[in-house]
C-alpha cells in the first residue's frame, strides 16, 4: 500500500505528489519472527599487581553485565540472525519470542565480528512465521528497507530507511 505526501517543489511553490510506502501490512506479518534477546556476559575485574590492591578485595572477582538486542528467526529449525556485537562475549543468551512471557535459552552457532553478524539456535516448536535473508546483491540503491524490533522492551517498534548503499550493513530481509 502506498500513501501520498505533498512537497512543494523549490521552484514553484506548488506541491508533487510523492508515493511513500506503508509498511503496516507487512510489519503484521514479519513481527512474529521477531525476537528480543537478553544477553549476560561474565566479565573478570583485572588486576594491576598479582597480589591485588588492597582496595581489590572489596570487589568481587568477576562482573555480570547484560546486553540486550534483537534478531528475527530465518529458519523454522529455531536458527535466528542478530549483530555480533549484542552476542559478543557471551556466557548466556535467552530470547523473549513473540506473544510468549517465558524466555527461551538460546547457544552461539556462529558469529563474524568483522561483520558483525552472529546465528543462534534455540530449541523452539516450528514457528508459524519465519523471515527469508536477503541478498545484498539484489538490493538496489534507492529501495526502501525496514528494521523491526525493540531492544529495549518498552514498545514494539519500526522503522523505515531508505538504502543508500548495497553492503551488507543494508541487506534487507526479502521475500517475505
Amino acid at each position: 500500500m502506498v500513501q501520498k505526501a505533498k512537497h512543494p517543489t523549490p521552484k514553484r511553490g506548488r506541491s508533487v505528489d510523492i508515493l511513500l510506502p506503508n509498511f503496516v501490512e507487512l510489519v503484521d506479518r514479519c513481527k512474529k519472527a521477531v525476537v528480543g534477546i537478553e544477553v549476560v556476559q561474565q566479565q573478570s575485574s583485572a588486576r594491576l599487581l598479582p597480589l591485588g590492591l588492597p582496595w581489590d578485595r572489596l570487589t568481587p572477582p568477576s562482573v555480570q553485565s547484560v546486553n540486550i538486542g534483537t534478531g528475527f528467526i530465518f529458519d523454522p529449525r529455531g536458527y535466528i540472525l542478530t549483530n555480533e556485537h549484542v552476542v559478543h562475549a557471551a556466557s548466556q543468551v535467552m530470547l523473549r519470542l513473540y506473544g510468549k512471557r517465558q524466555p527461551v535459552r538460546a547457544r552461539v552457532v556462529g558469529s563474524d565480528y568483522r561483520r558483525d553478524i552472529a546465528v543462534l539456535k534455540a530449541d523452539i516448536p516450528a514457528p508459524d512465521t519465519y523471515l527469508k535473508v536477503g541478498r545484498s546483491k539484489d538490493v538496489r540503491v534507492g529501495e526502501w528497507v525496514v528494521a523491526i524490533g525493540s531492544p529495549y522492551a518498552l514498545v514494539r517498534r519500526q522503522s523505515r530507511y531508505q538504502c543508500n548503499r548495497t553492503t551488507p550493513s543494508c541487506m534487507a530481509c526479502g521475500g517475505v
